[in-house]
């Protein structure tokens, strides 16, 4: 959450939230853009920016630390992929973008 901002360039720096479980658990992520370009995925163009997450997840009474990469569309905001790395495992995850519906009028 709040992670994102439009017209992001290469080295923008970014802070939020992340998520966890059942929406119960917060964790503080910052980013950075480390690449800027177009990729193409299901047969269409995407104007991608790659972003490395680091920040901290909570685990019982302390912390772990947290990172990963995500990809997404600058345009649309579209996740593109997710992987996050922890050892708290309801921060530990994988998504990838598998297909794109056409919008229902």
């Amino acid at each position: 959450r709040r992670l994102l901002q439009p017209d992001m360039a290469l080295g923008s720096a970014l802070a939020g939230d992340i998520v966890g479980g059942n929406g119960d658990l917060r964790g503080r992520v910052r980013g950075q853009v480390i690449a800027l370009g177009v990729q193409t995925s299901l047969g269409r163009p995407f104007d991608a920016a790659v972003i490395e997450l680091f920040g901290d997840a909570p685990m019982g009474s302390h912390g772990t630390r947290l990172d990963g990469v995500m990809v997404v569309d600058r345009k649309s905001g579209v996740l593109l992929r997710l992987e996050l790395h922890s050892g708290n495992p309801e921060f530990a995850l994988r998504r990838t973008l598998t297909r794109i519906e056409p919008a229902r009028p």
